[in-house]
């Protein structure tokens, strides 16, 4: 399942850096959420994901996602949440624009300097639990940490081009980065032996960027993995 995980949508202004995960694997069973192992769209936004963020109100700098058989950084933003102000209290999910808490239009405070490595998809934008309700029993919970459909995201932070410094994808199986929002600018980052160096959705800036399709530091055999049929199929990516 996940790793580091923000999880209704309202917590903001945390700071999570210099951290390292690994090996983030599907639940293929027993699942709390259907991010914990979904298998599709492998180019978009595939489950687990080792640091899931839920608000981009916070400072994310300096960490490490390796291994994962998702992605490595999922930034899962929902429209729009109702949330108590007393401790405990929750969040639900609200409809037609309503609610106190929106994390799809929230400006970013920090993400930069961050690494994925050897996992499907290394950073994306896109994808959040916004569909409808599951009705999973191990997780009856009908408020924002229950288990709901997956949709598209579209991140519009209202008066700010987000800027993305100094992010690294190695090795990614399927892409290195997908964003699907408005304009974002993308700067100082390296794409590296990854299936597709990245998938840029709307009117997005590349820039002071390298992207290497093979580098002296590739190996066709590292991919072998995700076309071994000894491993089950849900949690290998074939290309």
């Amino acid at each position: 399942g996940h790793g580091f995980f923000l999880e209704d949508g309202n917590e903001v202004k945390n700071t999570i850096q210099y951290n390292l995960g690994i090996f983030g694997r599907k639940i293929l069973q027993g699942a709390l959420l259907v991010s914990d192992h979904n298998f599709g769209p492998q180019d978009r936004f595939p489950g687990p994901s080792t640091f899931w963020v839920s608000n981009p109100d916070n400072d994310i700098r300096y960490n490490v996602a390796v291994g994962s058989e998702g992605s490595g950084f999922w930034m899962a933003f929902r429209r729009g949440l109702q949330c108590g102000n007393g401790a405990g209290t929750g969040c639900v999910v609200a409809a037609n624009g309503n609610g106190n808490v929106f994390p799809l239009t929230t400006r970013t405070l920090f993400f930069s300097d961050n690494v994925a490595m050897s996992v499907v998809m290394g950073f994306t934008w896109d994808g959040a639990p916004m569909g409808v309700f599951r009705n999973n029993n191990l997780n009856p919970d009908t408020g924002a940490s229950g288990d709901f459909e997956l949709t598209s995201a579209h991140y519009s932070p209202s008066g700010q081009v987000p800027v993305f410094a100094n992010l690294q994808m190695y090795k990614c199986a399927r892409v290195g980065m997908y964003t699907r929002g408005n304009q974002m600018h993308v700067t100082g980052a390296v794409f590296a032996d990854t299936a597709k160096g990245g998938f840029f959705a709307y009117n997005q800036v590349i820039k002071d960027s390298i992207f290497v399709a093979y580098s002296a530091n590739h190996d066709n055999g590292e991919f072998a993995y995700h076309f071994d049929g000894s491993i089950h199929s849900q949690r290998r990516t074939p290309g």
